[in-house]
């Protein structure tokens, strides 16, 4: 259609005009990329290094950065705003062929969470994991990125941080009665009981630090 092949046609039309200079998509699968973060498979209680030698364009093959991707959300919020015809589009909700209406756009997810509306979609491919959603009322979005496939990147996680920047606009009445809920302080000797290294189990495995600092317990 454009006469260019879909790398170049990225580069000159996506990637350059927003200054995604860490982004590309990859055309040759020995090609040694500086930086990678390479993907892993969780088997049992080791991780084994995903080969990854296919080059298929649009669902997999684009390599970025988290601060290149940023700068894609934060144009896709701008454009939607705008309502940009093209971005609008991407957007629209489909149609079956009885005119039912289905909660997917062109290439993206269509839905609502806890009363707001969002605008989404996760990615995967070998150990990789990705999510962007979109909160375009709020003007908020988040990117979540792993390259180990024992996660849930959709799941639990992805609500669990929006409720930590949005609870307070969430809706229903189940939210209702969580923001009625009274905030208890409580004492420093209690706080302390806490502190130390605890391990979140699977699929996270991750170890979370919390100490008491200034009356409160957090987590590093």
């Amino acid at each position: 259609v454009t006469g260019k092949t879909f790398p170049v046609w990225m580069k000159e039309n996506v990637f350059k005009p927003l200054n995604m200079d860490a982004s590309f998509i990859l055309d040759d699968a020995d090609r040694v990329i500086p930086n990678l973060a390479a993907s892993y498979a969780l088997t049992g209680h080791d991780y084994s290094k995903y080969s990854d030698v296919l080059t298929a364009y649009g669902s997999s093959s684009m390599y970025t950065s988290l601060a290149d991707l940023a700068k894609w959300v934060i144009h896709f919020q701008e454009m939607i705003r705008l309502k940009d015809p093209i971005f609008t589009r991407m957007v629209q909700e489909g149609s079956l062929n009885n005119g039912e209406k289905v909660a997917y756009g062109f290439g993206l997810e269509i839905g609502s969470e806890q009363g707001l509306k969002t605008i989404s979609h996760t990615g995967a491919w070998v150990g990789y994991r990705t999510n962007i959603r979109n909160y375009p009322d709020q003007h908020f979005a988040f990117i979540t990125l792993c390259n180990a496939d024992d996660n849930d990147l959709s799941g639990p996680y992805a609500r669990a941080i929006a409720a930590v920047f949005l609870k307070d606009q969430f809706k229903g009445e189940e939210v209702d009665q969580v923001k009625a809920m009274p905030t208890r302080a409580l004492p420093v000797t209690v706080l302390k009981q806490y502190t130390g290294d605890w391990l979140l189990g699977p699929p996270a495995n991750k170890v979370f630090s919390f100490t008491v600092d200034s009356g409160q317990l957090t987590c590093h």
